[in-house]
């Protein structure tokens, strides 16, 4: 193919780009007007007769296509004339069968005992109790995962208010969560620590419900779950806020995902229909570039990142340096696994780049 270095370097392989939906289409586009055109002995004419075949049945085929969505449109409207007939008769709405809605049961999985006995603190944190890290791989201080909780909460980040959500809540940690429909039509598995998938951290599109941000579409990496139980309504207690409420009705327990977030690379400058940031060219066809979002983070001292070196990955002294330097503004936050929408197609390349591939391959 003339152009296949090129597709190479746009797709990242000689696989990235598959031509089996072209060659399954010659079945439509070609045997079938060949089949049923007439054939001439001029063969123009017959690839004319063959194109002008196609058309036609192209135009009939969208006739039939639409007649079909105006019938439905006029068996709808017959129905919501028979609904409200049947909403001003009781017995018939009584004998109605009630409408089914598809329900997602998630359920937290691979345990971890990063936070196994903080709920029996009944001291408030000390400075030293909340400079550590959680894990190897959940680099973030105890002291910050109080902070952004409490956030989440809307109460105050000070020590009071840390030492409050510690004292009356139940901590538990997880690695992944699992979404099964009651209908058996879905199962996934998000997972940010797993010792049966150690080299694997999700990353995922999150749904904005209020549509508050319009700019980009809200992406991150999956860390670790966290189920935060013992909410209560008394003024000595913690109260669940209402959006956290799933269902409604659940006034006791939430379980929030802790994440990283991604922000359009500065060389992104271009958006798809989709508001993902469009990698510059030669990868800019199939791939969006993100980068880690970064703040400040006061509570994250250089004495508290010296004293867990050996925590940041590195063959060397100076790569853990380096990989330290990287995540010093890392941006961490929690989000409920509900607003997740699916997965992305990430490779973490060096300085917290992130490509992300949009269509992946055919595999064989």
């Amino acid at each position: 193919m003339i152009h296949m270095p090129e597709l190479v370097m746009r797709g990242g392989h000689h696989a990235a780009f598959c031509t089996f939906l072209a060659e399954v289409s010659h079945k439509y586009n070609i045997k079938l007007p060949a089949k049923l055109a007439r054939t001439y002995g001029s063969q123009n004419l017959s690839q004319d007769k063959m194109l002008q075949f196609m058309l036609t049945h192209e135009i009939y085929g969208a006739v039939i296509q639409l007649s079909t969505t105006i019938a439905n449109s006029i068996c709808a409207l017959e129905e919501q004339d028979s609904d409200d007939i049947e909403e001003q008769d009781p017995d018939v709405t009584a004998a109605r069968p009630p409408a089914t809605s598809t329900s997602v049961d998630r359920s937290p999985r691979d345990m971890l005992s990063y936070m196994k006995n903080w709920w029996r603190r009944m001291e408030p944190p000390d400075q030293v109790w909340e400079s550590v890290f959680l894990s190897k791989k959940a680099r973030i201080t105890r002291g910050e995962v109080l902070k952004v909780v409490c956030r989440k909460l809307e109460i105050a980040q000070d020590q009071a208010g840390r030492a409050r959500v510690l004292k009356h809540l139940h901590w538990e940690c997880f690695g992944s969560i699992i979404e099964h429909a009651k209908d058996d039509t879905l199962t996934r598995k998000f997972v940010g620590i797993c010792s049966a998938s150690p080299n694997r951290r999700d990353f995922v599109r999150i749904k904005d419900p209020g549509g508050a941000d319009d700019r980009t579409c809200l992406s991150c990496e999956i860390i670790l779950f966290i189920k935060l139980s013992g909410f209560t309504p008394d003024s000595g207690g913690v109260e669940l806020p209402r959006k956290y409420r799933i269902p409604l009705t659940n006034t006791d327990s939430v379980v929030f995902s802790l994440v990283r977030w991604l922000s359009p690379h500065p060389d992104a400058i271009l958006r798809d229909s989709k508001l993902r940031p469009v990698c510059p060219s030669p990868l800019d066809i199939n791939h969006a570039l993100w980068r880690y979002t970064t703040e400040n983070r006061p509570l994250l001292t250089q004495s508290i990142i010296n004293r867990h070196l050996t925590y940041y990955p590195g063959p060397t002294i100076q790569d853990s340096v380096d990989n330290a330097n990287l995540e010093r503004e890392a941006m961490f936050d929690l989000v409920v696994p509900e607003s997740f929408e699916t997965f992305m197609n990430c490779t973490i390349t060096d300085n917290n780049v992130v490509l992300e591939t949009i269509t992946l391959p055919f595999q064989t």
